[in-house]
Parts: structure tokens; sequence; C-alpha cells
């Protein structure tokens, strides 16, 4: 018996400080807010979004995009951001474009990984977190409906004239 409680109080100590961090990482939008699974794009038009990461404080970070469907490019516009926070959101990261050419509701997926460190310049680099990104392409756009007043005043305008000068001709 003790022996078995020496063998345990060994391991236990063996154990001190080997706490595992669970990495995690989201993409959310210029304001913070985490994405839903399918974020609905214009084509042709660039977006960027920000990465909120879990559990990195006091680390450098880099990304990279893992993968990406044709008709989706994706960005990296920054790296070897120092993370001072849990969590920590680094703002304006990855830039979107669904390419000119996609069908309204055409689907794209992508996905950024995150590391410890740079990926260009050690080639053995693990990912510590991922990110998957889905898209659906959208080719409306919000254009506002002009409200009744503003067409039918002009309109009104244009016929009053036109009586009143079919008038004058008559007198």
């Amino acid at each position: 018996m003790k022996k078995l409680l020496t063998i345990l109080l060994i391991a236990l100590v063996a154990l001190v400080g080997t706490a595992s961090a669970n990495y995690g990482a989201d993409l959310a939008d210029s304001s913070g807010v985490v994405l839903p699974n399918t974020v609905t794009q214009m084509v042709g038009t660039p977006v960027d979004y920000s990465i909120i990461l879990t559990d990195f404080t006091g680390e450098t970070v880099y990304y990279k995009v893992g993968f990406n469907d044709t008709g989706l490019t994706m960005d990296i516009l920054k790296q070897g951001t120092y993370v001072s926070s849990n969590p920590f959101t680094d703002y304006d990261i990855v830039r979107v474009t669904v390419e000119q050419g996609a069908a309204q509701g055409d689907s794209f997926s992508g996905r950024i990984d995150v590391y410890r460190e740079d990926p260009d310049a050690n080639v053995q680099a693990v990912a510590i977190a991922s990110i998957p990104f889905w898209a659906s392409a959208s080719q409306n756009f919000n254009a506002q409906i002009p409200e009744f007043p503003t067409i039918a005043l002009p309109v009104a305008a244009i016929i009053g004239l036109a009586f009143f000068m079919q008038r004058r001709k008559e007198e």
C-alpha cells in the first residue's frame, strides 16, 4: 500500500505544470461578433474579418490559409500578433472575396490555420487551431427603393406642365 501511494505521489508530481491549453479560434465580423456557420457575401466585394483567440495569452500567433475553394479568395492581412488577453480579438486579419462570376447562392468553403510559429519560415510548424469558413454568394445589393412622393411629384409636375402648355396653345 505504501509503495502504491509513493508511485501515485511521484506520478502527480510529474504531472505538475503539464496542463494543456484548450486553444480556440473563431471568425468574427469587424465589430468582434462571432460569425454564424455560413456568411452571405456580395460577389466581388472584399470583406475583412477578425479572429477571436481563446487561451493564447502571452503567445505570438501567425495565420495561414489552410485551403479555399476556387472562386473564393482569402488573404491574410498581417502576421505575428502578440496575444495580450483572453479572449483576444485580432481585428481585420482576413480579407475574403467571392470572385466575379459566382452565381446567386453558390457555396464556398475555406479554412484559416493558427500557428505559434511562422509557417512560412518553418515548414514543419503545426497548426494548433483551425477556423472553418463558409460563404454563400449574393448578387443582390441593398438598394433603397425611393418613397412614393420622390417619384410622384416630378411625374405630376410634368403632367401639369403638359396641361398648362396645352391650355396656352388653345388660348
